[in-house]
Parts: C-alpha cells; sequence; structure tokens
C-alpha cells in the first residue's frame, strides 16, 4: 500500500536547485508529484539540469516520476515556487 511520505514547498531559482533529495537506502519511493503552482515555467532533472535540458511544467502543471534519485528545478529568471507530493 502507498503512503504519502514527505510534502514540501519549494523556491527555485535560476540555478539548479534541489527540490527534493534521493531516498535513503532501504528506502522506496514510488514516485514523485511535481507541482508548479507559480507563473512560470519550472524545468526538471538532475543536478546539471538548464532551461534547455531539463522538462518544463508550465505554470499550473504537475509531472510524475517514478525516481528515486534526486529531483532539480531551475527556471529563466527570478523565482518560481513547486510543491511536490513523495509517495512511497
Amino acid at each position: 500500500m502507498a503512503n504519502i511520505n514527505s510534502t514540501n514547498q519549494i523556491s527555485v531559482g535560476t540555478t539548479a536547485t534541489l527540490i527534493i533529495a534521493a531516498t535513503k537506502p532501504n528506502t522506496s519511493r514510488q514516485s514523485v508529484t511535481i507541482y508548479n503552482t507559480s507563473g512560470a515555467t519550472v524545468f526538471i532533472g538532475g543536478s546539471t539540469v538548464t532551461t534547455s535540458t531539463g522538462h518544463g511544467i508550465v505554470a499550473g502543471g504537475s509531472l510524475t516520476l517514478a525516481v528515486s534519485g534526486a529531483v532539480y528545478g531551475i527556471v529563466v529568471t527570478s523565482t518560481s515556487t513547486v510543491s511536490y507530493i513523495e509517495v512511497v
């Protein structure tokens, strides 16, 4: 049975910003859903994400990833807020 492990809001800037850390050993994250609650596109990827290489989440959009690794975000200008829900 899946359980919500954590939720949080993160301010994403113009450099790669950690949204959620990699899972700890013996922890099994099933998925993480990232919601873009701001007015600008947020680009999602690994620690080297850029606005050219990341997967864009438009304003008001969301993305669910089945990953255990860390997830980073970046924006073109200023900052944007994203929320996430981690399911284990």
